[in-house]
């Protein structure tokens, strides 16, 4: 079964996102996003057909 997510640009969101540095947001969180008016995320299907969702997968 797929799944389906909504992904946005940087640019989508009010004051940019946060730095980040190794994969991990910089800076002590929480963190809070906000989009800007009329922002339209894209749309994507994952299908991963293993145990476990990673996004990382050798196969």
């Amino acid at each position: 079964m797929p799944y389906y997510l909504y992904v946005y640009s940087p640019s989508d969101f009010v004051g940019g996102l946060p730095d980040e540095a190794f994969a991990a947001a910089a800076g002590t969180g929480s963190f809070t996003l906000t989009l800007v008016p009329g922002a339209t995320g894209t749309r994507i299907g994952v299908d991963d057909d293993d145990v476990i969702f990673d996004e990382v997968d050798g196969s």
